[in-house]
């Protein structure tokens, strides 16, 4: 319930680029940050919940508003944070280049 209402709010947030980056870095801070791993079941759900679901905003968003969404999926890459399958189906719904080398 929590991840799809954090999805509500980023959908509804549109023209407020600080608010809807700052959650969807506390999903970043779910991933990296926490002592322990984040636990399998919530991980998907974050994915699920929030990430995929608010997919289609960011891929509406101009180039320059997506850069820090796509280097926070290209950190979570490198970090092997996300399951392979979770960051493909990521890359598809925010609309990401396979190709694109991410920084």
């Amino acid at each position: 319930m929590i991840f799809q209402t954090l999805a509500e709010v980023f959908n509804k947030l549109e023209g407020r680029v600080g608010h809807r980056k700052a959650l969807v870095y506390l999903a970043h801070e779910l991933f990296t940050k926490r002592k322990k791993e984040i636990p399998f079941e919530d991980q998907k759900l974050c994915v699920e919940k929030f990430l995929v679901m608010i997919g289609p905003e960011i891929r509406a968003m101009k180039v320059k508003e997506r850069e820090a969404y796509i280097e926070l999926i290209g950190l979570w890459e490198r970090r092997q944070v996300i399951s392979p399958g979770d960051l493909k189906r990521l890359k598809d719904v925010w609309d990401m280049d396979e190709d694109v080398e991410i920084d």
